[in-house]
């Protein structure tokens, strides 16, 4: 999301007369809800929960560091192209992130957990948007994707060393404990 509304700021500040590049950056950042809300549920369910986390991280960070080259050399298409792939790769993470909490909690907490994960969820919708642009005009454009770039870089990090996999045959039965408590 930060990298998202920073570029649309950037995009009505360097080009105020052609605002059909803010449009495209929102355009972008809707489509891959559209086209991939029938696969994500069929992938998180078959495919190691932890790893779809990993890679859409990865993947994340590596789309960032192609808008800042984009951007650099001025190629708009490219940054667009981008972070298409970069909300792409976010819509993996989400279903999947959630379903994990169904191997960290007991089963009689998996409501509250829901909860309290929609809660962080939800203030960070809206609180989101207020932080993009906050990193927006403390650090530029650069900054505020550099930024972006390495909160995903730190959550791969979470996700890859803080919880152990112990059963995941089929995808349902996953057992996480946290190495670090």
């Amino acid at each position: 999301m930060i990298a998202g509304i920073s570029l649309m700021f950037y995009l009505l500040d360097q080009y105020g007369k052609q605002p059909v590049y803010a449009t495209m950056t929102q355009i972008m950042m809707a489509l891959p809800v559209l086209i991939f809300f029938l696969l994500v549920g069929t992938v998180v369910d078959r495919f190691d929960r932890q790893r779809i986390c990993t890679v859409s991280n990865i993947c994340c960070s590596l789309c960032n560091i192609g808008i800042l080259i984009s951007l650099y050399y001025g190629m708009i298409i490219l940054v667009f192209i981008f972070l298409f792939l970069e909300n792409a790769c976010i819509q993996f993470f989400s279903p999947s992130e959630q379903s994990m909490i169904q191997g960290v909690v007991e089963s009689d907490q998996y409501g509250a957990a829901a909860g309290v994960n929609q809660m962080v969820n939800s203030l960070y919708a809206l609180f989101g948007v207020g932080i993009a642009t906050m990193m927006y005009w403390t650090f530029g454009i650069y900054g505020s994707i550099l930024v972006n770039t390495l909160t995903f870089i730190m959550r791969k990090q979470i996700f890859y060393l803080c919880f152990q996999i112990y059963i995941l045959s089929n995808g349902f039965s996953i057992h996480m404990e946290c190495l670090f408590l």
